[in-house]
């Protein structure tokens, strides 16, 4: 699976107006991640949970976009 930063109604993906994941000067990568878990579908929200591990040094990066919402999961096929 990879996580990958999407542009916020402002066209950036920080809510800064910075995109986030920028590392000197590198633009936004996608995250390598694997799904730990998958809650059940809340009907009142029409939610789901998705628990993903990624490296720590990324950990910061994913709350990051979570928090604004500002991700996308993608599904690889098996053995990718």
């Amino acid at each position: 699976m990879l996580i990958v930063a999407t542009p916020g109604s402002t066209g950036s993906t920080g809510g800064s107006g910075t995109p986030t994941g920028v590392t000197n000067g590198a633009p936004d990568q996608p995250i390598d991640a694997t799904v730990a878990e998958v809650g059940p579908l809340n009907q009142a929200t029409q939610v789901t949970v998705i628990d993903v591990r990624v490296s720590a040094d990324d950990g910061v990066r994913v709350a990051e976009l979570a928090s604004t919402g500002n991700l996308a999961l993608i599904v690889l096929p098996a053995g990718r």
